[in-house]
């Protein structure tokens, strides 16, 4: 969904609301920096890439709760991106 999200806020800017413009900028910043905590390997040199900080993720993933859920046009795609 961060791949997608940038180009979605492109299309769909001028018809958002000032509100929702910022809101969805906010999930963007979140989710992105969710998506770079799981890629740095673990703090106390743990086995490969992907372990991230556990705490910081989860902190982050609160803090992303306070911006509502994403675009249901976006999301969709991203569940059917999962499906196929």
């Amino acid at each position: 969904m961060c791949v997608q999200y940038p180009d979605w806020l492109e299309k769909n800017c001028n018809s958002l609301s000032e509100a929702d413009l910022e809101r969805y900028k906010k999930q963007l910043q979140l989710m992105t920096r969710i998506c770079d905590e799981f890629e740095k390997p673990e703090a106390g040199g743990g086995a490969g890439e992907g372990s991230g900080s556990s705490e910081q993720i989860l902190k982050l993933m609160q803090e992303l709760q306070q911006y509502g859920q994403p675009p249901a046009d976006l999301a969709a795609d991203a569940v059917s991106s999962f499906i196929t």
